[in-house]
């Protein structure tokens, strides 16, 4: 039996059910380790797994901050160093992923405190994850606040990316089963991935 769901109802759940339950509703998403380093040097690794394509020229990504109303060390790096990494989680880490999660304090590092290996690319002055099959290097193009929930929408540019190029394809796709990074629901909930096909491009025909 289908079940009907409305607004007025998920309003009346407790903050919990409803954070679990809106987040699942657009299905699964890819959950990325974003590394930076404070002015002062301290490297951060924190997860996020709002994170979207913009545009391909140039290549812009986007990524969603949960609201600032406490310290968000991620989003203060972002901010005064312009340069951040995006890294494609691998299925064997991806619980030592989902605890960067964790509330750790200014000056404790992700990448240490859970023996995640940082690596920096020259020319490059953000923290990659070393064991990433895939790593983003972007700088900052804007951050906008987004007054519904007080959220943070950031843009970035893709300055390098660094990939296995028997995973890199003629046509420009990668492959992600060869690749074998995690998908997530919600903000607990993570699933591996199976290619199934690839179609051609559509067009309507009479």
């Amino acid at each position: 039996m289908k079940k009907i769901i409305t607004a007025a109802e998920i309003k009346e759940y407790d903050r919990f059910l409803r954070m679990h339950f809106c987040n699942c509703l657009t299905g699964f998403k890819s959950p990325l380790l974003v590394g930076t380093t404070s002015e002062s040097g301290n490297e951060n690794l924190a997860i996020f797994s709002n994170v979207f394509h913009i545009g391909a020229d140039p290549s812009t990504i986007g990524m969603i901050a949960r609201p600032t109303t406490i310290p968000r060390d991620t989003v203060a790096n972002i901010s005064e160093t312009k340069i951040y990494t995006l890294n494609h989680i691998p299925l064997a880490d991806y619980e030592k992923g989902h605890l960067t999660s964790a509330k750790y304090p200014e000056e404790i590092s992700e990448f240490e405190a859970l023996n995640l290996k940082a690596e920096y690319i020259e020319g490059f002055g953000a923290p990659f994850y070393a064991d990433a099959p895939l790593k983003i290097g972007l700088s900052l193009s804007s951050i906008t606040p987004i007054k519904e929930n007080d959220t943070i929408l950031i843009i970035g540019k893709v300055e390098l990316v660094e990939v296995e190029e028997k995973n890199l394809m003629v046509t420009g796709h990668l492959d992600f089963s060869g690749l074998r990074t995690v998908a997530s629901t919600g903000l607990d909930t993570y699933y591996s991935t199976k290619f199934i096909d690839r179609l051609p491009y559509a067009k309507y025909r009479k």
